[in-house]
C-alpha cells in the first residue's frame, strides 16, 4: 500500500530539503509534508547551514550540485560545526545527485554523506530511507481503507486519498487508444517525481478522454506517481 502519514506517537521530525532547482525542492518538499513532516527548503548551501544552525533539523536532503554554495561544502561545515559544539546531534544528510557511478558512491558515502539518492528517485526510495535513517514508522493505505476509515487500528490520513483507497473497476480502460508516445512520456514524467510535467501532458489530453484526465488528475494532486506508473506500464 501507500504510504498515507506518519504513524501516530512518534517525535516530530524536522526534515531540511537543499535543491537549486524550485521543481525538484517543491515535489520533495509537498511530498514529505503532506504525509506530516516539519519541513524547511533552502535553495543553496549556504542557506542549508544557517538553516541547519537555527533549526536543528534531523535530516537533510541535499543536492549536491549548487551555486554559492555547494553539498559538498555544505556537509563539511556542518559536520564540522558538530563536532564543535558538545552534545550535539548528528544530523543524517543524504545526497541528492544525477550521478550513478560506484567509484562516485563510495565517494560520497566516505564524505561523509549517510547516504544518496540518484535522480530521478522512486517515491519508495524516500520512505525507505526515512525509515532507515529515523527509524519512522508510516500508515499505509490498505484496499478498504475509505470504507473502514481505519488502516490496521490506525486512521488513515487525510481525505484526499480516501476516494483512491480502491482502484475503480474502469480504471483498466483509462489508456485504451492513447499514444504510446504520449503514455512513455507520461511514464516517465511520473517516474521522475516531475509534477509540473505531468499535469501539463495531462492538459494535452483531448476531450473525449475526459475520463482518463480527471482520474490522473486525481492520483497527481495526491502525489500518487507510483500509481499512474503502475497504471500506465501495461501499456509500453
Amino acid at each position: 500500500g501507500e504510504v498515507v502519514a506518519i504513524a501516530p506517537a512518534q517525535p516530530d521530525h524536522r526534515i531540511l530539503v537543499v535543491d537549486d532547482l524550485p521543481d525538484n525542492l517543491q515535489l520533495l518538499s509537498e511530498l514529505l509534508s503532506s504525509v506530516g513532516f516539519s519541513i524547511r527548503q533552502a535553495r543553496n548551501g549556504a542557506e542549508a547551514v544557517s538553516i541547519w544552525q537555527q533549526w536543528q533539523p534531523h535530516l537533510i536532503w541535499m543536492d549536491l550540485l549548487m551555486p554559492v554554495m555547494d553539498g559538498y561544502d555544505a556537509l563539511k561545515r556542518i559536520r564540522a560545526l558538530e563536532a564543535s559544539r558538545q552534545k550535539q546531534e548528528r544530523t543524517i544528510v543524504v545526497a541528492l545527485t544525477a550521478s550513478v557511478l560506484m567509484e562516485k558512491k563510495n565517494e560520497i558515502l566516505a564524505f561523509g554523506f549517510d547516504a544518496y539518492m540518484v535522480k530521478p528517485y522512486e517515491i519508495s526510495e524516500i520512505w525507505a530511507t526515512l525509515r532507515q535513517h529515523l527509524g519512522v514508522a508510516f500508515v499505509y493505505e490498505t484496499p478498504g481503507t475509505a470504507e473502514r476509515g481505519q488502516s490496521g487500528g490506525l486512521t488513515a490520513a487525510r481525505p484526499m486519498f480516501a476516494e483512491e483507497a480502491s482502484a475503480s473497476p474502469n480504471d483498466e480502460a483509462l489508456f485504451n487508444g492513447l499514444s504510446e508516445v504520449w503514455l512513455r512520456d507520461l511514464f516517465e514524467a511520473a517516474n521522475a517525481l516531475k509534477g509540473k510535467r505531468v499535469q501539463r501532458l495531462i492538459d494535452q489530453l483531448p476531450e473525449e478522454a475526459a475520463d482518463t484526465a480527471r482520474r490522473l488528475r486525481q492520483w497527481a494532486d495526491a502525489y500518487q506517481f507510483e500509481r499512474i506508473c503502475e497504471r500506465v506500464r501495461p501499456y509500453l
